[in-house]
């Protein structure tokens, strides 16, 4: 829904209101300090996570030629991971001044942002009435967004899972100390921002992005396998799994962000968009569910870390299932 809110009224004026709904759901858990309070403020913000997506999808989309994409694509996704070490000073923050305090601090990039947009005119300011972000009907979906978004939905349950329980992993599974773990998280972290940039790169000056999207899929299935088999193996493996892990689940995303608004025309860009992230959305919601579970269920993690690779595996032959039929519809 907020992919065709974007096509409708331009990535300029929605991407107003995910940073607004961010400062409504901080200050509610600010003001109210309870378990309740940070439920209600954390669903208030998640519609910054539905819709900043294709707003920004939509505005590289008119924006910038094909061949620029990539580098923007790139950067812009990996604004999770640059987060992570922005506000990685929180918890001592919290420490000195208390954990409403600090929270209140997550507040300034928000309003920075929308400082930043109240001074800019907006696509459909810039354009005629015919323009690329002028809505002429809905079109149809087309077949490379369904694949893209199939492929995000499995990726998405590795990616939840791997970054959900990867140091839960270390410390349980192979006795690594917890600042050795923690570690981990910070290199998987550090590896999937640079990947997101290079890979974005590197995506826009491919023919398809299928191949490349394979070859990730097929990356993240090693990393589990990797994963699965690491307590038999010595510790240097378990640190392999972890770089596999950091460039395969951090670069698929720009990836196929690039790869689905070069799918469509840019009037629809912010819905094929949002068809994309549903399908990841969904199986990140599910993924790490499914895995604490298996781990209650068993006692070890090794149903889980197999199930993480059987994803991976059904992305990869996804990717080249997309491969075969694009080109296939090509040559006919």
């Amino acid at each position: 829904y907020s992919g065709s809110l974007v096509d409708h009224h331009g990535p300029e004026r929605v991407i107003r209101w995910p940073n607004i709904s961010v400062l409504i759901g901080v200050g509610f858990m600010v003001l109210f300090g309870s378990y309740w309070g940070l439920l209600v403020g954390a669903l208030i913000g998640g519609f910054a996570n539905a819709a900043a997506n294709p707003a920004t999808n939509s505005m590289v989309a008119i924006h910038l030629s094909a061949r620029g994409r990539g580098l923007a694509i790139g950067v812009k996704q990996s604004g999770i991971q640059f987060s992570y070490f922005v506000f990685g000073g929180l918890p001592l923050i919290a420490t000195a001044v208390g954990w409403r305090a600090a929270l209140a601090t997550t507040a300034i990039l928000p309003l920075i942002s929308l400082a930043a947009f109240s001074t800019r005119r907006t696509s459909s300011d810039l354009l005629t009435t015919k323009g690329p972000y002028s809505p002429s009907g809905r079109a149809r979906i087309p077949a490379g967004v369904w694949w893209l978004t199939a492929y995000a939905f499995s990726l998405g349950l590795a990616t939840a899972a791997v970054s959900s329980y990867l140091v839960l992993y270390a410390v349980e599974g192979l006795n690594i100390s917890r600042a050795l773990a923690g570690l981990a998280a910070t290199v998987m972290g550090g590896l999937g921002l640079i990947a997101r940039v290079a890979a974005g790169r590197i995506a826009e000056r491919l023919n398809h992005a299928s191949g490349f999207l394979a070859i990730l899929a097929g990356m993240a299935a090693i990393s589990s396998l990797l994963l699965l088999i690491a307590p038999n193996l010595e510790i240097g493996w378990f640190w392999l799994a972890t770089v596999l892990a950091g460039v395969s689940l951090g670069a698929w995303n720009a990836v196929a962000s690039l790869a689905v608004i070069s799918e469509v025309d840019a009037r629809f860009a912010g819905r094929a968009s949002g068809v994309l992230l549903t399908g990841f959305l969904v199986g990140l919601t599910f993924s790490p569910v499914l895995f604490g579970w298996s781990v209650d269920r068993t006692g070890n993690y090794d149903m889980g870390w197999f199930s993480v690779a059987i994803a991976a595996v059904c992305s990869l032959f996804l990717a080249l299932a997309w491969r075969r039929s694009t080109f296939r519809n090509r040559d006919s």
